[in-house]
């Protein structure tokens, strides 16, 4: 059973009164269109602040755990949250997609699970209190291994065009079993000149 601390459906929320603040905002705005409707950042922080973001953006972070951090640290400080789920690579169990959480004066934090991102937006909360979790955040940011080759295709996902990572395995190559017996002469000859410095490396 899941606990209150990683759920935000069980949080207790003390919603901001849009009344006050959508009179010039359309509270159907807050929707965007692209593969299938969802909430756009930008319009929601407007339509409960009536103003203009700051933002900040944090990339290739791992959201899952990231939230789960947010929620057992800042749980007592949110004071509204939205979000949407859906089912990952055909999974029987819909999980956390979108997550919007509203504290403090006006900050926003936004969990975006598909392209692993959390984007901070905020006009009179200060900056300080960003900081301090954003370098919190960071600590969640996914680490590409440098020693595995890899190709990424473009995939379309909800929100549009992303790319996904797919490790290549490198073949063991023989040169006896794929040339002639007279190539390996010619094999040490491209290697010898292929390492030359300022060489062209033509043979």
């Amino acid at each position: 059973m899941e606990s209150a601390t990683t759920n935000p459906v069980k949080i207790r929320y003390n919603s901001f009164n849009l009344e006050n603040t959508t009179f010039k905002t359309n509270l159907a705005d807050v929707f965007d269109l692209r593969m299938d409707q969802y909430l756009n950042e930008y319009n929601l922080f407007i339509a409960h602040f009536n103003r203009i973001p700051n933002f900040i953006h944090e990339k290739n972070i791992n959201c899952k755990k990231a939230n789960q951090w947010f929620l057992n640290y800042y749980n007592a400080e949110i004071k509204d949250c939205y979000y949407d789920k859906i089912y990952f690579n055909q999974n029987k169990k819909a999980e956390l997609n979108d997550i919007f959480y509203f504290l403090f004066e006006d900050l926003m934090v936004y969990f975006d699970t598909v392209s692993s991102r959390v984007r901070f937006l905020f006009r009179i909360t200060e900056e300080s209190k960003v900081n301090l979790i954003i370098s919190e955040i960071k600590k969640f940011r996914i680490k590409k291994s440098r020693q595995k080759p890899e190709i990424s295709l473009l995939i379309l996902t909800q929100i549009g065009i992303a790319a996904k990572s797919l490790n290549v395995t490198k073949p063991k190559l023989n040169i006896e079993d794929n040339y002639n017996d007279d190539f390996k002469a010619v094999h040490k000859t491209i290697l010898k000149r292929l390492s030359q410095k300022n060489d062209k490396g033509l043979v």
